[in-house]
Protein backbone atom coordinates (compact mmCIF):
# COMPACT_ATOMS: atom_id res chain seq x y z
CA UNK A 1 0.00 0.00 0.00
CA UNK A 2 1.22 3.46 -0.81
CA UNK A 3 1.36 6.16 1.79
CA UNK A 4 -1.10 8.97 1.47
CA UNK A 5 0.31 12.50 1.78
CA UNK A 6 -0.63 14.49 4.81
CA UNK A 7 -3.40 16.96 4.18
CA UNK A 8 -3.25 20.34 5.85
CA UNK A 9 -6.00 20.99 8.32
CA UNK A 10 -8.63 23.51 7.29
CA UNK A 11 -8.72 26.76 9.24
CA UNK A 12 -11.85 25.76 11.13
CA UNK A 13 -10.14 22.62 12.45
CA UNK A 14 -6.80 24.35 13.14
CA UNK A 15 -5.39 24.25 16.64
CA UNK A 16 -5.71 27.39 18.79
CA UNK A 17 -2.05 28.41 18.30
CA UNK A 18 -2.45 28.35 14.53
CA UNK A 19 -4.78 31.36 14.58
CA UNK A 20 -1.96 33.49 15.96
CA UNK A 21 0.40 32.31 13.21
CA UNK A 22 -2.23 33.15 10.56
CA UNK A 23 -2.59 36.63 12.01
CA UNK A 24 1.19 37.04 12.02
CA UNK A 25 1.35 35.91 8.39
CA UNK A 26 -1.38 38.35 7.38
CA UNK A 27 0.37 41.15 9.30
CA UNK A 28 3.61 40.31 7.46
CA UNK A 29 1.78 40.45 4.13
CA UNK A 30 0.29 43.84 5.00
CA UNK A 31 3.74 45.11 6.03
CA UNK A 32 5.23 44.02 2.68
CA UNK A 33 2.35 45.66 0.81
CA UNK A 34 2.95 48.89 2.74
CA UNK A 35 6.67 48.75 1.93
CA UNK A 36 5.85 48.20 -1.75
CA UNK A 37 3.46 51.14 -1.72
CA UNK A 38 6.11 53.39 -0.14
CA UNK A 39 8.66 52.27 -2.72
CA UNK A 40 6.23 52.98 -5.55
CA UNK A 41 5.61 56.49 -4.15
CA UNK A 42 9.37 57.16 -4.12
CA UNK A 43 9.71 55.90 -7.71
CA UNK A 44 6.84 58.12 -8.88
CA UNK A 45 8.39 61.17 -7.18
CA UNK A 46 11.77 60.40 -8.76
CA UNK A 47 10.17 60.05 -12.20
CA UNK A 48 8.41 63.40 -11.78
CA UNK A 49 11.74 65.08 -10.91
CA UNK A 50 13.42 63.41 -13.88
CA UNK A 51 10.63 64.57 -16.19
CA UNK A 52 11.05 68.16 -14.97
CA UNK A 53 14.82 68.07 -15.53
CA UNK A 54 14.37 66.55 -19.00
CA UNK A 55 11.85 69.25 -19.90
CA UNK A 56 14.31 71.97 -18.78
CA UNK A 57 17.15 70.50 -20.85
CA UNK A 58 14.83 70.21 -23.84
CA UNK A 59 13.89 73.89 -23.54
CA UNK A 60 17.56 74.89 -23.42
CA UNK A 61 18.35 72.83 -26.51
CA UNK A 62 15.40 74.31 -28.42
CA UNK A 63 16.44 77.84 -27.46
CA UNK A 64 20.01 77.20 -28.59
CA UNK A 65 18.82 75.66 -31.85
CA UNK A 66 16.61 78.68 -32.52
CA UNK A 67 19.48 81.03 -31.81
CA UNK A 68 21.78 79.24 -34.17
CA UNK A 69 19.10 79.18 -36.86
CA UNK A 70 18.79 82.95 -36.53
CA UNK A 71 22.57 83.35 -36.80
CA UNK A 72 22.63 81.12 -39.88
CA UNK A 73 19.86 83.18 -41.56
CA UNK A 74 21.70 86.38 -40.68
CA UNK A 75 24.89 84.96 -42.16
CA UNK A 76 23.16 83.99 -45.40
CA UNK A 77 21.84 87.52 -45.66
CA UNK A 78 25.31 89.02 -45.74
CA UNK A 79 26.35 88.85 -49.37
CA UNK A 80 29.64 90.56 -48.60
CA UNK A 81 30.91 87.64 -46.54
CA UNK A 82 30.23 85.09 -49.25
CA UNK A 83 28.08 83.04 -46.86
CA UNK A 84 30.99 81.99 -44.64
CA UNK A 85 29.07 83.01 -41.51
CA UNK A 86 26.26 80.65 -42.48
CA UNK A 87 28.73 77.87 -43.24
CA UNK A 88 30.48 78.38 -39.91
CA UNK A 89 27.18 78.52 -38.02
CA UNK A 90 25.97 75.36 -39.77
CA UNK A 91 29.07 73.47 -38.63
CA UNK A 92 29.41 75.03 -35.19
CA UNK A 93 25.73 74.86 -34.16
CA UNK A 94 25.61 71.13 -33.35
CA UNK A 95 28.91 71.33 -31.48
CA UNK A 96 27.81 74.30 -29.39
CA UNK A 97 24.40 72.73 -28.70
CA UNK A 98 26.12 69.56 -27.49
CA UNK A 99 28.48 71.53 -25.25
CA UNK A 100 25.61 73.56 -23.79
CA UNK A 101 23.56 70.40 -23.20
CA UNK A 102 26.47 68.70 -21.45
CA UNK A 103 27.12 71.80 -19.34
CA UNK A 104 23.49 72.03 -18.26
CA UNK A 105 23.35 68.31 -17.58
CA UNK A 106 26.41 68.50 -15.33
CA UNK A 107 25.04 71.59 -13.55
CA UNK A 108 21.73 69.80 -12.97
CA UNK A 109 23.44 66.71 -11.58
CA UNK A 110 25.78 68.66 -9.34
CA UNK A 111 23.34 71.29 -8.09
CA UNK A 112 20.02 69.44 -8.38
CA UNK A 113 18.20 72.07 -10.36
CA UNK A 114 18.45 74.76 -12.95
CA UNK A 115 21.97 76.15 -13.51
Amino acid sequence: MSEQPEVEQPIADAPAGAAASYEAAIAAIHERLEQGSDRMDRIEASMADNTDMTRDVHEVILAARSGFAAIAKFGRGLAITGGWIAKAARWLAPVVVAVVAIYHGVQTLLHGGKP
